[in-house]
């Protein structure tokens, strides 16, 4: 067994260790920012927090006992921040923001005073929320309840014409503002909940397969990522995505797509316009799935690899206006989401998965 007691140990120092201006006990420090502006704002989002506490919770059996209980110690003090973010309306659903008090686009000028930016509860926030806490059968039933009645029954807008009357699920939990929208990742995890807590497969669960499915037979995670995965458009991403779920359930439909998904991962990897952080997922990704990826020189120190943005909030999506929506996949008219913590466990991911293949 090898000793990573480090990795985690420069995890837990990126943890607030005491409530400060921006962050409770406990959460991991994150930004959002632009890609060409001078903007920048710490921005305490629950997501982050949660996505480290999944992802170690996901890895233990790589650990030692003391290595295991330092990874729930970080845990433990991620899920104490969970009632923060809760849905004031509706029980074991969660927000991006803070919901107690109101916490919506933090230290924000404009977005957090209007109205048409708030974020409504949302799936990707709530599935991975459930699946660190350990929530009981009857509480993930409720939430899969919640799941499909939002999931879509009409004829979706942000996708490609031949997806729109799918009844997958929809990133979000219904408001005015928000109307129903697909994303592939988003897909990925709530489908991993599903599994995750043995739920009955319906319609709804199916269809969503049906997306993940066709989207990569298509190969449009390649060519239409903003299209098919909108707050996740990198294909990179997507297969980081993608692959965790098949890393932990064995899915007949998509292990019928693995050979052409370990292509794909192959020839993004390969092409000299992938970025650090890409192959940083793609070998993650790739090693998930059997087969080996180093990357040679690995610098976690370099600003490509600490400007990695894992999601977007792409601010003119979802309008009714076609203009504003076409423009919505420029990188001008987005805001970028990163943590040095999240890349520190990518770091550890990526080391303890290469460890496996060498040893």
């Amino acid at each position: 067994m090898n000793n990573h007691i480090s990795s985690l140990q420069q995890i837990q120092e990126l943890q607030t260790q005491q409530k400060t201006r921006f962050y409770n006990l406990g959460m991991f420090p994150s930004q959002r920012f632009h890609a060409f502006l001078p903007y920048v704002r710490e921005d305490d989002n629950i997501y982050f927090s949660a996505l480290i506490a999944f992802g170690l919770m996901r890895l233990e059996s790589f650990f030692s006992e003391e290595e295991k209980q330092l990874a729930q110690t970080i845990r433990q003090k991620v899920i104490q921040n969970y009632p923060l973010y809760e849905s004031v309306n509706k029980a074991h659903l969660y927000n991006f923001y803070r919901t107690n008090p109101p916490g919506q686009y933090p230290n924000g000028y404009v977005f957090s005073k209007l109205g048409r930016f708030q974020l409504p509860t949302d799936a990707d926030d709530t599935v991975m929320i459930h699946l660190t806490q350990e929530s009981s059968p009857e509480i993930a039933l409720q939430v899969k309840a919640h799941l499909e009645k939002h999931a879509n029954r009409t004829k979706v807008q942000n996708t490609l014409k031949i997806y729109q009357n799918l009844g997958a699920y929809s990133v979000w939990f219904g408001s005015p503002k928000m109307p129903i929208e697909f994303d592939f990742c988003v897909l990925c995890n709530i489908l991993y909940f599903v599994k995750h807590y043995e739920l009955p497969w319906t319609t709804q669960d199916e269809d969503s397969l049906t997306y993940i499915c066709s989207v990569l037979q298509q190969k449009q995670h390649i060519s239409q990522p903003f299209r098919v995965s909108y707050i996740y458009p990198r294909a990179a991403i997507m297969l980081y995505h993608v692959t965790r779920l098949m890393q932990s359930f064995e899915i007949g439909r998509l292990e019928e797509l693995k050979q052409g998904i370990r292509q794909d991962i192959l020839c993004i990897y390969h092409h000299k316009s992938t970025t650090l952080p890409e192959k940083i997922l793609l070998a993650i990704s790739g090693m998930r799935l059997g087969f080996y990826l180093e990357i040679p020189g690995l610098d976690w120190q370099s600003k490509d690899a600490k400007n990695l943005a894992f999601f977007y909030a792409p601010m003119l999506a979802g309008t009714s206006s076609g203009i504003l929506d076409a423009l919505a996949s420029y990188r001008l008219f987005q805001i970028l989401y990163r943590s040095e913590a999240f890349y520190t466990f990518l770091e550890m991911e990526y080391h303890l998965l290469h460890n496996f293949f060498c040893n």
